[in-house]
């Protein structure tokens, strides 16, 4: 299951990251950072359960929830809240939350409330098994009891799923289990995480129901012929494995020589352009796990993000194209010291104005990937991308308390701040006293 946590306090989202990774609970948990940055970056990770604050700048958590949920009904949302802030909690349970959580938050009730989100997960996957069933039974396939291990797989196009028959896969020490059922009451079957020599690979969970037909007949037919399982894995590798091979060393090839900043861009384009033939030619499965491999590779962003990334693209020319683009971002981009591209990422924050500074308009600005920009900013500075923001925002507004007659509400809003409340409470934080309190003082 994936959980993401979204609260502008770095502090206050550490420790909730930190007790999150300590349950005994196997998670994926994303720091997604807070804003309109974080509403940008849940619509790519496609969490099944995010911890949102309600109060932040750019974007509140209130205008998150209302648009996740037009967009993705099924992930589950906890609202974190202070004491005497019920107001908004109720508000947002109208909205569709699942619950509300304290602030500092308590490690059993952020316990309880994750499970709570994976029995609705599975509640979810129950119900939409109960109408493949009704459509297996049209096929004459007749599926009996069902073991749910990994709820959120199923509804995650990103992970390949297969459909297998094998009394083995049903054991409870198999990792790759996202679901075991029993069909009449003979054949063990299950889904689970896909393998590149299978080629019954699905992305979705509308096409289930025709693979389980597909794959009963391909074991049936199996054992009617006496091919065990493990030679039908080697011939199918056999069959595929020349080029998926071919296209694996050129990558292996490609990328110390990009990462390396060496300034050999005539065998890099040419290795480029041998990988890009190569890989056009694999099936669509294949093809799509190579590119995101190499994004993967590239960005050091997560693999989840990168395969999403893939699958953004619906026609080859068009995922061609972006890749060819964001390798010439890497190749420029490794042939320059990181520490010369933070200093030039902190000069475009001191320079653009607020309304059009945010991380993607300082990447595009660089010509580098918006995970690759964050990742040097905060190892070269120590700080993120965001909290570079936010003290510009402050010192500014400072300045202006000091230098001009404008009204506090002004200068809020000529800093990027439409909430006063939330504007006042952040100086208060970096200068110790009120914004009125500072000029008074002054």
């Amino acid at each position: 299951m994936k959980v993401c946590v979204i609260e502008d306090e770095e502090t206050v989202r550490a420790s909730i990251l930190s007790k999150i990774k300590e349950l005994p609970i196997p998670l994926e948990v994303y720091d997604a950072g807070y804003g309109r940055l974080a509403f940008e970056s849940i619509q790519i990770i496609k969490p099944d359960m995010v911890l949102l604050d309600i109060e932040m700048p750019e974007m509140s958590g209130l205008e998150i929830l209302v648009q996740m949920k037009r967009i993705r009904p099924l992930t589950q949302f906890v609202i974190l809240t202070g004491h005497g802030k019920f107001e908004y909690a109720q508000k947002a349970l109208q909205l569709g939350a699942m619950d509300y959580l304290l602030k500092p938050v308590d490690r059993v009730q952020l316990k309880r409330l994750t499970e709570k989100a994976q029995q609705m997960m599975n509640q979810s996957l129950l119900g939409e098994l109960e109408i493949h069933k009704r459509r297996l039974q049209q096929l004459g396939v007749e599926i009996e009891e069902t073991i749910i291990r990994d709820a959120s797989a199923w509804f995650d196009p990103s992970v390949p799923k297969t459909v297998v028959f094998d009394e083995g896969v049903m054991d409870e020490l198999d990792p790759n289990l996202v679901f075991g059922f029993k069909v009449a009451d003979v054949h063990v079957g299950a889904v689970v995480r896909g393998s590149e020599a299978s080629q019954a690979i699905f992305f979705e969970g509308t096409e289930f129901t025709d693979y389980v037909h597909h794959a009963l007949v391909r074991w049936e037919s199996l054992h009617f012929f006496k091919e065990s399982l493990q030679d039908t894995t080697r011939r199918i590798r056999r069959e595929q494995g020349y080029s998926l091979t071919e296209v694996r060393n050129l990558r292996n090839q490609l990328l110390p020589i990009v990462r390396s900043g060496l300034k050999t861009a005539e065998s890099t384009d040419s290795l480029f352009g041998m990988w890009l033939e190569h890989v056009g030619a694999l099936t669509l499965h294949h093809l799509r796990e190579e590119c995101a491999l190499l994004i993967y590779a590239l960005d050091g962003s997560s693999i989840t993000l990168a395969v999403q990334w893939v699958k953004g693209y619906d026609s080859w020319d068009r995922l061609r194209s972006a890749i060819e683009e964001r390798f010439v971002q890497h190749s420029l981009l490794n042939r320059q010291p990181p520490a010369k591209l933070a200093d030039r990422a902190i000069n475009w924050i001191d320079e653009l104005p607020y309304s059009e500074l945010s991380l993607e308009s300082v990447a595009d600005k660089l010509r580098v990937h918006p995970v690759t920009l964050s990742r040097l900013i905060k190892e070269e500075t120590g700080s993120s991308f965001q909290n570079m923001v936010a003290e510009k925002k402050m010192n500014q507004a400072r300045k202006l308390l000091l230098e001009t007659n404008k009204s506090i509400q002004e200068i809020a809003e000529e800093t990027g701040y439409s909430d006063f409340r939330y504007f006042s409470l952040l100086f208060k934080k970096r200068f110790g006293r009120t914004p009125r309190d500072y000029r008074n003082g002054h």
